[in-house]
């Protein structure tokens, strides 16, 4: 080989590195999708492209309008915001508008991301109710004359995002010290519904 060819070579190598250099200052980030049905269409600030469950597509980072969609469904729609080299997981199920769409979602695949969807409101409700009422942090409280603990609210039945605070007393002249423990923890008894249980008539109140 002559110097030449060497020099081509050496050329070659260097225009390579550079190319990669520039390729790895990319920004980008990546979305994994678990769907369900386990395949969709998915439009990501208005740029339209077919997924499988499971499919990794690289994006640009920033703030990522998401809506995945296919014939009989309805759509899912999420909106996020991405750094640069994360990967985030889009978990979403289409809500089934015809029998055949129904089938689709019978699948072990997609019975998955069913109980995947699941769990992760389950979560989203946890956190929400535990934000609003942060008392329940400190449940249960249980004393010799009273026990505090978190319950079904009376007010909003229907409602499983709403709680109430159940005090029950063995003691009925407790109540004002069961109350003042709250109190006395820094939460304002305004802010909560709170259920008198005397265990001792097994008669409730609601304060």
């Amino acid at each position: 080989m002559g110097r030449r060819g060497i020099i081509l070579i050496i050329l070659a190598f260097i225009v390579v590195i550079v190319v990669i250099s520039v390729i790895a200052l990319i920004p980008r980030a990546h979305l994994v999708f678990s769907i369900a049905p386990t395949e969709a269409t998915v439009s990501i600030n208005g740029k339209t492209q077919s997924v499988k469950n499971q499919q990794s597509i690289t994006v640009a980072p920033g703030e990522l309008k998401i809506i995945v969609s296919r014939n009989d469904f309805g759509p899912y729609t999420e909106t996020v915001t991405v750094k640069n080299g994360q990967t985030y997981e889009v978990i979403g199920a289409l809500d089934p508008q015809t029998d055949a769409a129904n089938k689709l979602m019978q699948t072990p695949e997609a019975m998955e991301v069913l109980q995947r969807v699941t769990d992760k409101k389950m979560r989203a409700d946890t956190g929400k109710v535990t934000k609003e009422n942060p008392l329940i942090n400190d449940l249960p409280i249980n004393d010799k004359y009273f026990s505090i603990i978190a319950c079904a609210s009376r007010k909003y039945p229907d409602d499983p995002l709403k709680i109430a605070i159940c005090i029950k007393l063995y003691n009925p002249e407790a109540k004002q010290s069961a109350l003042d423990t709250i109190t006395g923890r820094g939460y304002k008894l305004a802010d909560y519904e709170i259920v008198i249980i005397d265990s001792s008539y097994q008669q409730e109140s609601g304060d």
